[in-house]
């Protein structure tokens, strides 16, 4: 894996590639790291947002103590839906 800072944050890509719809296309795929204070969190659908990034947080990540204002730190995937449209999915949460 390889790790960079891109618009402020951490993103970590696998040194092997994932298929991809097209050769010359962005991987379908894309791990990343992030890091800051809650500013929105929707239980009842899962929706997170941390500064001014949405994320979704995958079924089976615990949720205990998750609260608008706590500092977390996510990794996840992202999963690209179209051409121009991405969602975050978060795999891994840890409060603090």
């Amino acid at each position: 894996m390889s790790a960079r800072r891109v618009r402020g944050e951490w993103v970590i890509q696998p040194m092997t590639h994932r298929p991809t719809a097209d050769s010359r296309s962005e991987p379908l795929l894309r791990s990343f790291a992030f890091a800051g204070h809650v500013t929105v969190w929707e239980p009842i659908h899962r929706h997170l947002e941390v500064g001014p990034r949405a994320f979704g947080l995958a079924p089976g990540v615990p949720v205990a103590g998750l609260v608008a204002g706590v500092h977390v730190t996510l990794a996840g995937y992202v999963e690209r839906v179209d051409e121009s449209v991405s969602r975050s999915i978060v795999t891994r949460l840890l409060l603090g």
